[in-house]
């Protein structure tokens, strides 16, 4: 059995064009920890895998951001076409923010998902597509390959996203940074942990799954891995305690697999200790109220030493946003 430390670290944020396959990839790899897989080439085929299995959940950890200006025309389709499907009892999820009233400036925002339920409405109802929708659609044609006709292709000839860097403000006023501006976060910890991380919502999220990672194998080293109570002091009893504990439960894990059991089925004897890892995707004013129920001292020891972290990291990629101020009053 290992011990370590829990850990958080940021692996994406309003990231560029070229970047998002890329991304989406790496954190549907984390549920079945098959990150040495991936290649040069292999993010469209894991995307393209995705779509044709239906597990479109992992494809909320990127978002497309228009940012309209002089551009009414396709604000104003996108708000009908969001309409008509409220009407019927779909969900559209995009952000629509007005800028400015006297310049007409828009900014409409959403994940990968939401904007393949929008174009999916459009396409079966006969919806016209404005210049800057084919781009953007044609831009992210991996995502959309329904869409998208390859013997007729729609060339790009400008770039509508707002984002061209990775990990770059959206715009100067931090209202809109707030409300359209997102991160993704990596949380290695325990897995009692993640049990309140995933209760915020809306944001997205991918975890490595004890269905599918068989612990016994030699990717993970042939034992399982725990990460050590921060409150707990090496040597006392109740560490102690804590460490016979764990052992009792790998012991009872492997004998279970050794009598044939799937690791599905022997993971019920796995501690609320496992390490696991998560990666979660949200919008920064979403990060603010996980801030401010995470890091208050009523929150769980444990989960608040992740979360003190995870503030540390994203007020360092925005400061003003992510502002002790804002955290208390977050909603």
């Amino acid at each position: 059995m290992r011990i370590i430390e829990p850990s958080v670290e940021l692996v994406g944020g309003n990231v560029g064009l070229f970047d998002r396959p890329k991304h989406v990839e790496l954190c549907g790899r984390v549920c079945y920890k098959s990150e040495s897989k991936i290649t040069e080439d292999s993010a469209e085929k894991f995307i393209a895998g995705i779509i044709k299995r239906g597990h479109e959940a992992v494809l909320e950890h990127a978002r497309i951001t228009l940012s309209l200006s002089n551009h009414q025309d396709t604000y104003k389709l996108l708000m009908r076409v969001c309409s008509g499907m409220r009407k019927i009892g779909l969900y559209d999820y995009l952000t629509f923010t007005r800028r400015d009233n006297k310049y007409d400036a828009y900014v409409v925002s959403g994940n990968i998902r939401a904007w393949r339920g929008v174009f999916s409405f459009m396409f079966r109802n006969d919806y016209p597509f404005t210049n800057v929708l084919k781009r953007t659609w044609a831009e992210n044609a991996p995502f959309f390959p329904e869409f998208f006709n390859p013997d007729a292709p729609y060339i790009p000839d400008t770039i509508t996203d707002t984002n061209p860097r990775p990990c770059m403000p959206l715009f100067d006023d931090p209202a809109l940074r707030m409300r359209h501006s997102w991160y993704t976060l990596r949380f290695i910890c325990d897995r009692g942990v993640t049990h309140e991380i995933v209760r915020h919502r809306p944001a997205s999220y991918c975890q490595e799954s004890t269905r599918y990672c068989n612990y016994s194998k030699a990717d993970f080293g042939g034992e399982i891995t725990v990460i050590k109570p921060f409150y707990l002091r090496e040597g006392d009893a109740d560490y102690l305690a804590w460490k016979l504990g764990c052992e009792a439960t790998e012991t009872a894990y492997f004998a279970l697999l050794n009598s044939d059991r799937t690791s599905q089925e022997a993971r019920c004897v796995l501690p609320t200790s496992l390490k696991t890892e998560l990666v979660m995707t949200a919008t920064a004013d979403e990060w603010l109220h996980f801030l401010k129920l995470r890091t208050a001292g009523v929150a769980h020891p444990q989960m608040r030493e992740v979360a003190t972290r995870a503030k540390e990291i994203l007020a360092g990629q925005d400061a003003e946003v992510f502002s002790d101020e804002q955290i208390r009053n977050a909603q």
